[in-house]
């Protein structure tokens, strides 16, 4: 995935989590943040040039290379409560935005609940 996708992908992929957060869909936002989850740690080890580690050590491997990152993808991933959850997963894909270069271009505009007024 080139980063020019990876910058609307995670983007259409918050949107989509903002959507289903606003209509309190558990389901699908289970889902979509699992996916959202595991597209910002992709993008992660990909930025880093490096492959990811088993499970098992990963959170290890993450402190290794990136405090910062381990410990907004860990808030993100343990949380229980779902209004913490969705500003947890807010704030790590701002992060991981941040690693891959900055937001996706203005000119590609994605709609939500939210930005469709």
């Amino acid at each position: 995935m080139d980063l020019e996708f990876a910058r609307y992908s995670i983007d259409d992929t918050q949107k989509d989590l903002e959507d289903v957060y606003l209509k309190k869909d558990i389901f699908a936002f289970s889902l979509i943040a699992s996916n959202l989850l595991q597209e910002c740690l992709d993008l992660f080890f990909k930025v880093h040039r490096i492959s990811k580690e088993k499970s098992k050590r990963l959170q290890e491997h993450l402190k290794s290379i990136d405090k910062n990152f381990e410990k907004s993808y860990t808030s993100a991933l343990i949380e229980t409560d779902i209004d913490k959850q969705y500003k947890n997963i807010n704030n790590l894909v701002n992060y991981t935005e941040k690693l891959i270069g900055g937001k996706r271009p203005k000119e590609w505009i994605l709609r939500s609940e939210c930005t469709a007024k």
